[in-house]
């Protein structure tokens, strides 16, 4: 039985609602790169949602010509160039379905980014929690990835991401809720 005078613990509910509640009191450089980087994918991301929406009906084959001819792109004289031009053929012919299905999670997958951006831009906690969220649900797919075709570029994009979840849940002590202040 409680005490008369001592108050019940808050559910962890409760404790939750009240933390994504908090404005963000310090933004340092990982925050700062973080409104940066997802407010411009968000940014690109729903543009290209926008644009590949727009021409479901016509297809993108002649975006996917024209990109290959203006940047030379079938001269295949590079690794990288190469892979742009891999890149780009799988456009061609592509169906109605899937360019809607590809337009709709361009721009989801933009929504979220840039409500991650705004968040942290606006200094709200529960911006940190959705940036955790999103980064960490693409961590196992990223490292899958990274051991069927292994490159620099993928385990870098590996342990950034793996370094901002850790930075944000434990800097930040995301997940760990404190008692609201005066209620200890």
């Amino acid at each position: 039985m409680a005490e008369a005078g001592r108050k019940a613990r808050p559910s962890w509910w409760a404790r939750f609602r009240h933390d994504i509640s908090l404005r963000i009191e310090h933004r340092g450089f990982v925050l700062w790169y973080l409104i940066v980087e997802r407010g411009l994918k968000g940014l690109g991301l729903l543009v290209l949602g926008a644009y590949i929406g727009f021409h479901v009906n016509t297809g993108l084959d002649g975006v996917a010509r024209w990109l290959i001819d203006q940047l030379n792109l079938d001269s295949g004289q590079s690794f990288l160039r190469h892979a742009a031009y891999q890149l780009v053929l799988k456009f061609i012919g592509i169906s109605r379905n899937s360019l809607v299905e590809l337009a709709a999670g361009l721009f989801l997958y933009g929504a979220i980014e840039a409500a991650e951006a705004i968040g942290l831009l606006m200094r709200r906690r529960w911006a940190e929690y959705l940036v955790v969220l999103a980064t960490a649900f693409f961590i196992p797919l990223e490292a899958l990835e990274l051991a069927r075709k292994p490159s620099i570029l993928k385990a870098a994009t590996l342990i950034i991401n793996i370094v901002v979840v850790v930075y944000l849940v434990r800097k930040k002590r995301l997940f760990m809720f404190d008692e609201p202040a005066g209620e200890q």
